[in-house]
């Protein structure tokens, strides 16, 4: 028998795990489009908070990634499944209290604190633990299968969240006419609660290998040695300036500025849905025949054409224009999502994958967050000024747009030159 051979044998044992894990991610996917920017954004402009705020905010769920670090000190040491349920219980808990608040008594500043305290509790909690839980369930896939497990992992989510949006939006759009968005939160805070309990019960039914409640041998010094690793996380860095200097102030401008409704909104995430479903599994067996790299470089080339349209998006061509970006973004993130984390599994030793994937996603979170905080800075001068740059009329998203669209632009150069070299 080859050691491959071996291994999968060995795997096979995992089959309901690997199942669960599937459903796993779906129910993790429909919480988080629950508290994802457009939704926020609903909360937030209910509460009484402008834009720049908001988008502040909403850059929280990139902030969150930093408190990764945490998991990326404690290379070598054990995170039990344990845990990694009370933890990820906990997160959620913190995140359907978001619905909440708008009920809470006091004025805008005191629910705006409120608001940001429950975020950022749900965010650090859930990046600290997620590293772990990552590396349990991928330690259960076969690494030939990566790319097509993860593509069916996606698929799945995908497909569940497109309903799961749909319904979410049309509840919120139909009580919003009525003059009653508190009754849309009450229902979906309450769904939110259903969803955490059977997330819960999907880790307790998982199984674990031997080994994989540990982070595994490598120490957070031999990681930082590994230049392979250093070059990879390049990547993240380079994302996170280019996605977060417009993504979290774009849900706004799609509700204000451009004056979408939320039921379109929802039809816009079910196009994206049924793009990335009908993509990603293309994709990930690319991938598995040439490498993430390669894969990522392509879907990077569509995102830089995704920002470029972004940028010339107005309202007398929103329509249009969004539906075009958005679907070619379904495209690209078909590939990057999962890519994100294979270029680990491509070049770093198994041991050393829960301290790798925690830099990768700190390094991914600080530099998103920072980069909110300053995209922030012009977003509000120019609104200030009447939508006006340098006397010319332009809306503050479109400038952020085409920043982000030069940083990919950049990111597709260094991949090329630096990451695709790295033999695997």
């Amino acid at each position: 028998m080859q050691v491959a051979e071996i291994k999968n044998a060995d795997l096979s044992a995992y089959k309901t795990s690997r199942i669960l894990y599937v459903i796993e991610a779906s129910l993790e996917y429909f919480v988080s489009i629950a508290v994802g920017t457009t939704y926020l954004a609903k909360i937030c402009t209910t509460i009484g908070m402008d834009d720049a705020t908001i988008g502040i905010l909403s850059s929280f769920l990139s902030l969150g990634q930093v408190f990764q670090i945490v998991a990326f000190l404690r290379a070598g040491k054990s995170t039990t499944r344990r845990r990694i349920t009370l933890a990820h219980t906990v997160s959620q808990l913190f995140f359907t209290l978001l619905y909440a608040i708008p009920f809470f008594p006091g004025n805008t500043t005191g629910k705006t604190v409120l608001f940001a305290a429950f975020l950022f509790f749900a965010q650090v909690i859930h990046n600290v633990i997620n590293p772990a839980k990552t590396h349990w369930y991928m330690s259960m896939v076969e690494d030939e299968k990566r790319g097509r497990f993860t593509a069916t992992k996606e698929i799945v989510s995908l497909l569940g969240g497109m309903t799961f949006s749909f319904a979410m939006s049309m509840l919120i759009d139909h009580f919003e006419e009525k003059g009653d968005l508190h009754t849309a939160f009450v229902i979906v805070g309450v769904t939110l609660l259903v969803l955490t309990v059977s997330h819960t019960m999907t880790l307790l039914f998982s199984r674990e290998k031997p080994a994989t409640h540990t982070t595994g041998k490598g120490s957070p010094l031999a990681l930082l040695k590994n230049k392979n690793l250093l070059k990879v996380i390049g990547v993240s860095a380079l994302w996170a300036i280019a996605n977060y200097a417009t993504t979290p102030f774009y849900s706004t401008y799609q509700i204000s500025e451009l004056g979408f409704t939320m039921t379109f909104c929802s039809i816009l995430t079910i196009v994206n849905s049924v793009v990335r479903a009908c993509f990603s599994r293309p994709l990930g067996r690319f991938a598995d025949k040439y490498h993430f790299s390669t894969l990522m470089t392509l879907c990077f080339i569509v995102e830089t054409v995704v920002f470029a349209l972004r940028g010339f998006t107005v309202p007398a061509n929103g329509t249009v224009m969004c539906i075009l970006a958005n679907v070619l973004s379904a495209i690209a993130m078909a590939g990057i999502n999962s890519g994100l984390i294979n270029l680990i599994y491509d070049h770093v030793e198994e041991e050393h994958r829960t301290g790798a994937l925690a830099l990768s996603h700190t390094v991914l979170g600080a530099f998103g967050f920072l980069t909110s905080l300053v995209a922030a800075i012009p977003l509000k001068y120019i609104q200030e000024n009447g939508n006006t740059l340098f006397g010319l009329p332009i809306y503050a998203q479109q400038v952020l747009a085409l920043f982000s669209c030069l940083m990919t632009a950049i990111l597709v150069i260094y991949l090329r030159l630096v990451v695709c070299r790295i033999k695997k």
